[in-house]
């Protein structure tokens, strides 16, 4: 697969860019759920896996096509290893076609399945061993780029996972004072391994940053305020050559924004079921929109601070949730208190009420009744799981540092 089509010179494409193509295949699955694609492309994905399996073959993981690597990453930062990333996108294409052939109905995706399933697993065990730096702790320089990726992948044993996601926040936090040194390929998954481990703050961190290297810093860039993002993290002092200042280099957070902060992500291909996970860390209020095969699947949400008998202070959070007919869902309510996200547990002196337009569904720690489509709601590490119908929904969540009683609620005036 070349870099550019029509190619230009090299016909062999770069492993990270080449990818691409099980990738869309994949996103189109994702967003529209048409099986009937796979089957049209089934041989083309067929010989691109034997091109790579040749390709591993003959240079195993720690010496894998490099290519660009993880191009154009803020100076004066270095790049990462480029084996490391050319052996990032070859299992990262495995992991791809694995999802792929999973959800195809031809005939020969089961041995496809396998195949890939056990290159993978082979692929997993040398990428460790060759690119994790024992006398260090960290895998190859410790570079962001190459932390992230690494737990992305889910090749760091489970023993150091703990240590490598703190060396990756320290890093960040600490030695870059809340700033990224990635390119365009590792600051994807660093944002994404920060939300799925938990530390969702720091990638809000980053997302919200104005210094430089930021998207804040080309928004508010005093040589030309960028109104769409740029080629480079430094297009703005960089020379004319290869600096688009309209380019998708860096667009991977705008998917970040609704994948993750909102949280709205498919179950099943082409959305007929959804997770709703949103994060609240320090969001007062946001509005999100996905356009799916069967209409438009909405959340807006609101904090604010709530208040009853003057007594202990409480917090109220809105959820107004749209799914689609044709549709069904979970939403995932986190619970915070003073800004930090709290577990379930009356342990923590924290009580929970969750109304639907003014019907409780959610009190004494269990499942109140189902009523306009909601059909149950569970405990779920942080967060309460409602299991959800199709229709709109307003959810008034109340927590509170004391308990509240359940007459006092019910008494509250209904959302309009």
């Amino acid at each position: 697969m070349p870099n550019i089509v029509p190619p230009m010179g090299r016909i062999e494409g770069a492993p990270n860019w080449q990818t691409a193509y099980p990738m869309i295949l994949w996103v189109m699955i994702t967003y529209y759920g048409d099986r009937e694609l796979l089957f049209y492309h089934h041989e083309s994905l067929v010989r691109y896996f034997d091109f790579l399996e040749s390709s591993y073959n003959k240079t195993g993981i720690k010496k894998f096509r490099t290519g660009f690597g993880d191009w154009v990453p803020p100076p004066p930062h270095p790049k990462s290893d480029p084996h490391l990333m050319g052996a990032f996108a070859f299992l990262g294409d495995m992991k791809l076609g694995i999802d792929i052939f999973n959800y195809s109905h031809h005939p020969d995706a089961e041995t496809q399945l396998n195949r890939l399933k056990e290159l993978l697993g082979k692929a997993s065990t040398e990428y460790h061993d060759d690119f994790y730096n024992k006398t260090s702790g960290v895998y190859m320089s410790g570079l962001q780029t190459e932390q992230a990726l690494s737990l992305y992948l889910g090749v760091v044993p489970a023993d150091l996972q703990t240590s490598i996601l703190s060396s990756l926040v320290d890093d960040i936090e600490v030695t870059n004072n809340g700033h990224t040194t990635s390119g365009i390929i590792g600051i994807k998954y660093v944002m994404e391994v920060l939300s799925k481990l938990d530390r969702g703050d720091v990638a809000l961190d980053l997302a919200l940053q104005t210094t430089y290297p930021s998207w804040g810093y080309m928004v508010n860039s005093q040589y030309e305020p960028a109104t769409t993002v740029w080629e480079l993290w430094d297009s703005d002092t960089a020379g004319p050559g290869m600096n688009s200042r309209n380019h998708h280099m860096f667009g991977s957070i705008t998917s970040w924004f609704y994948k993750y902060v909102a949280g709205i992500q498919p179950l099943d291909p082409g959305f007929s079921r959804v997770q709703i996970r949103p994060n609240l860390l320090w969001h007062n209020n946001f509005t999100a929109k996905i356009a799916s095969p069967y209409g438009d699947i909405c959340l807006n949400y609101l904090k604010q601070d709530g208040d009853y008998d003057n007594e202990d202070h409480s917090i109220i959070f809105v959820y107004e949730v749209i799914l689609p007919p044709g549709t069904s869902g979970t939403l995932h309510i986190p619970i915070a208190f003073d800004g930090k996200e709290t577990a379930l547990k009356n342990d923590n002196n924290v009580e929970i009420f969750i109304e639907e337009s003014g019907d409780l569904v959610w009190f004494d720690w269990k499942f109140g009744s189902s009523v306009n489509g909601v059909l149950d709601a569970v405990e779920n590490g942080k967060s309460v799981q409602l299991d959800l119908s199709n229709g709109k929904y307003v959810f008034k969540v109340t927590a509170s540092n004391r308990v509240i009683s359940t007459a006092k609620m019910q008494g509250t005036a209904k959302i309009k």
